[in-house]
């Protein structure tokens, strides 16, 4: 995951699977304007997962 912000803020990461049940939550990262962050996909089961991010400017998701 390469997250890049139009502004520096605070930024969350969560990760959702096919019924919407949160299969990960980040902490908050304050003072961000981007992060590299590895996501292992492997050990988890085959499906559609969604990932989240929200920030000062909304929340966005990705399938």
């Amino acid at each position: 995951m390469i997250y890049e912000g139009v502004q520096v803020g605070k930024v969350t990461l969560k990760i959702y699977n096919e019924t919407g049940s949160v299969l990960f939550f980040s902490e908050t990262i304050n003072s961000v304007e981007g992060f590299i962050r590895p996501i292992n996909f492997k050990a988890m089961a085959a499906g559609v997962y969604t990932i989240e991010i929200a920030d000062a400017s909304g929340k966005r998701t990705a399938e």
